[in-house]
């Protein structure tokens, strides 16, 4: 009997440890959902215009187009705290006619993540085509929140 109860006690401990990491991670949290009226770069990897929705999860982003069949994961830095009357912004440098994701605002007063630049982005710079105009930073218009 002692044995049995013994048993039941260290499954019962085991299943606890186990359950544990499960409950601790992280669901991925939508930030707002955007209308990109043009083609933009983003990890090295060129998205079409379109209506995006943009999650955010542990210093990751990730864009997904709302037919879900483009979708992007990015690794961001911390570039501050957005006002909490903010909308929610979508920031992207413009070189020659290539727009690149620079920024993602929440809106919530949280964060601003920056993305760093892909290699892609880093040729294009260097590129005859962008030299002539300094980047410019455009918001993408919000569909909803």
């Amino acid at each position: 009997m002692k044995h049995n109860l013994l048993l039941v006690l260290g499954i019962s401990i085991l299943c606890g440890l186990l359950a544990a990491p499960l409950s601790a991670q992280s669901v991925p949290s939508s930030i707002n959902q955007f209308n990109i009226p043009f083609e933009f770069g983003a990890a090295g990897k060129t998205m079409p215009a379109g209506v995006y929705t943009v999650y955010s999860e542990n210093g990751r982003i990730r864009l997904q187009s709302a037919d879900g069949h483009q979708a992007i994961s990015l690794t961001a830095y911390n570039d501050g705290f957005s006002p909490s009357n903010d909308e929610g912004q979508l920031s992207f440098r413009l070189y020659g006619k290539q727009y690149f994701l620079a920024k993602v605002s929440d809106g919530h007063g949280k964060f601003v993540h920056g993305v760093t630049p892909s290699r892609v982005e880093r040729e294009t710079v260097k590129s005859a085509e962008a030299r002539p105009g300094q980047p410019v930073t455009l918001m993408a218009l919000l569909v909803k929140r």
